[in-house]
């Protein structure tokens, strides 16, 4: 925060119309856009710290949003990442975590392991800081991804849980 504090008088005062924060393994890459031309500024190391998770979230959730796959094993990867630094600063039960291993699953059905994305919903919602529709909603994909593969008994634990939280929530 503090180093954003410093950084945008700067890019407010030189006019640029916007600024990038890229993270890489080590460090975060600053660039800003003036004139249309993206121009670096900044090279800062990336600490283990929340924000630096956020950050990667932001990332991943970049490249999900993207219909072309080319960046989805490299954002898998980063969300692995994420997720051990999340465990690492203590914040393995929060609701970034679970959406880290959400976007998980999403990234290995996009990339044809639909095992690999039930096992990373179900994680998911089995975090302790998952939202309670959210969690019944990964469940639910959790039980369509081994449905498609053939594991009937385990998609019908998948929704049949689903269902229970949907129940509970509903009588709360």
């Amino acid at each position: 925060v503090e180093y954003i504090q410093k950084i945008l008088p700067d890019a407010i005062s030189a006019g640029v119309s916007d600024i990038h924060f890229e993270p890489y393994e080590q460090y975060y890459r600053i660039r800003y856009r003036l004139d249309g031309i993206l121009m670096e500024v900044a090279q800062p190391p990336l600490a283990d710290t929340p924000l630096a998770a956020a950050v990667a979230i932001n990332q991943v959730v970049v490249v999900l949003r993207q219909p072309a796959q080319p960046r989805d094993a490299e954002a898998l990867s980063l969300c692995a990442r994420t997720i051990e630094l999340l465990r690492r600063l203590g914040q393995g039960d929060s609701e970034d975590c679970a959406y880290a291993l959400y976007y998980q699953g999403q990234l290995s059905e996009r990339l044809a392991d639909r095992v690999g994305g039930a096992r990373h919903y179900r994680a998911a919602a089995a975090v302790a800081g998952a939202k309670p529709a959210d969690a019944a909603e990964w469940l639910s994909l959790a039980g369509d991804a081994l449905f498609d593969c053939g594991d009937y008994d385990a998609a019908g634990d998948c929704y049949l849980d689903a269902v229970r939280r949907r129940a509970s929530q509903a009588a709360a």
